[in-house]
């Protein structure tokens, strides 16, 4: 078994990655600038670590094998509301992570996002597809990613990029993220609010992201240099989301459209055929209509142990 680092590890991705790493008996270290409910039950090790501090971080990842990178500023409104600040995070944190998997030859997972390949030409998107952000949060990604490259091409670093999309399904996500504010709105009976309609994305279950990023990192070192779009290779629209939403709800919300938000790539349909030859039968990668069923039966069971129901 492993012993990984996982920065970021008391976020939304990081806690569910914590929970799979440690149920295939990983010894796992979380290091995040704090910790909360999310992380409360965890058995993994916590370290307080800002991923902008070397120090800090070479400390947190003394006797660990691999990193897993998440830490960061993981919106695209966050970026382009503070776009200096994105990038500081986003790359300073990277440069640090590099800096010390290199000098350990440490195995590394890189948490990239979609939004790095923009308003692609042609679909569905693989891993050799063109990348064009359109946004500070995809640059700084994108960025993100040539630091791991070069350093790859150096010897110095094993790497694995693990490309997300949309993630969502346990109510340890943030409210103020799509799927989450239709479910909320749908269940108090509000309108559901939607920002243009036509966009597509790809969504994928945290409980299958977890899977396909704990099978990276066991495997870091035979498959360095990698990409792999961990996607569905199924895309429905914003509105279909919210409809789909409504149906499994049962709820009689109906839509207040307002303008799209032009900060995000507008489309996207990606090929999962890569990562489902590399993960096999071993991780599921579910659809949005299974994986928003099992995300509402988490928040119904999260209402019924709140106090206030």
């Amino acid at each position: 078994m492993a012993s990984i680092l996982i920065t970021g590890g008391n976020g939304f991705v990081g806690s569910h990655l914590a929970d799979a790493l440690s149920a295939r008996g990983h010894s796992i270290t979380l290091a995040d600038l704090t910790f909360d409910w999310r992380t409360a039950d965890s058995k993994a090790r916590k370290v307080v670590c800002d991923v902008l501090d070397y120090e800090s971080l070479r400390d947190a990842s003394k006797s660990t094998e691999v990193i897993v990178h998440l830490a960061g500023i993981s919106r695209v409104e966050d970026g382009e509301k503070d776009p200096q600040e994105c990038l500081r995070v986003n790359l300073g944190g990277t440069r640090n992570v590099v800096r010390v998997a290199s000098e350990r030859r440490k195995g590394l997972i890189f948490a990239s996002s979609r939004e790095v390949y923009g308003n692609a030409d042609a679909f569905p998107i693989d891993e050799e597809s063109p990348k064009r952000p359109v946004s500070v949060y995809a640059q700084s990604k994108l960025a993100s990613e040539e630091l791991l490259a070069e350093a790859g091409r150096t010897g110095r670093l094993g790497y694995v990029i693990a490309t997300l999309s949309n993630v969502y399904g346990s109510t340890r996500d943030r409210p103020e993220r799509v799927v989450p504010t239709f479910v909320r709105q749908a269940l108090s009976g509000e309108r559901l609010t939607i920002h243009g309609g036509s966009q597509t994305a790809d969504f994928t279950f945290i409980d299958d992201v977890a899977g396909a990023l704990a099978r990276l990192a066991e495997s870091v070192h035979s498959i360095a240099g990698e990409s792999y779009n961990i996607v569905t290779g199924h895309s429905h629209s914003i509105l279909e989301l919210a409809e789909m939403v409504k149906r499994l709800t049962h709820t009689e919300s109906e839509f207040d459209f307002q303008d799209e938000k032009n900060i995000y790539a507008k489309e996207f349909s990606a090929d999962p055929s890569k990562a489902r030859a590399y993960l096999g039968g071993k991780v599921r990668l579910r659809g949005l209509e299974d994986g928003l069923g099992l995300y509402l039966q988490r928040v119904n069971e999260s209402r019924l142990r709140s106090p206030n129901g």
